[in-house]
């Protein structure tokens, strides 16, 4: 039986989105980070997260860093051989669909209070 893996994220974009050319199309990289409160305080997890599908790359193209987003994606793990020889293991998380949720942490505490969603024409949905 054949399944699928598939994520929520609600996090912050931590770096500027970079384009890389393959021989599938272009890929958009997204750096995110997820906060989790835990006993000892909070976490942050850090995340990479592809984005292939065109209309995405379009509308995340002129978001900040900061910017907090609500990400749906599917998740694979593959195993390679790193340059020691030892085995690694990486998880690929890639965006299906995502929705903007407001500003920037800088403009969220200047108003006081969260933002609505941004509503976009060019969100994948």
């Amino acid at each position: 039986m054949l399944g699928t893996a598939e994520v929520t994220m609600l996090g912050r974009v931590v770096a500027d989105p970079e384009v890389t050319k393959t021989s599938g199309g272009d890929v958009m990289k997204l750096r995110v980070a997820v906060n989790e409160r835990r006993k000892n305080g909070e976490h942050a997890s850090f995340y990479n997260v592809d984005v292939w599908n065109e209309k995405n790359q379009a509308a995340l193209s002129k978001i900040k860093m900061g910017e907090p987003l609500l990400i749906f994606a599917s998740m694979s793990t593959e195993q390679y051989e790193g340059k020691s020889g030892d085995k690694i293991t990486a998880t690929r998380l890639r965006m299906e669909k995502f929705r903007f949720l407001g500003g920037s942490k800088d403009e969220e505490s200047s108003k006081g209070s969260k933002e609505s969603p941004r509503e976009s024409s060019n969100e994948p949905w």
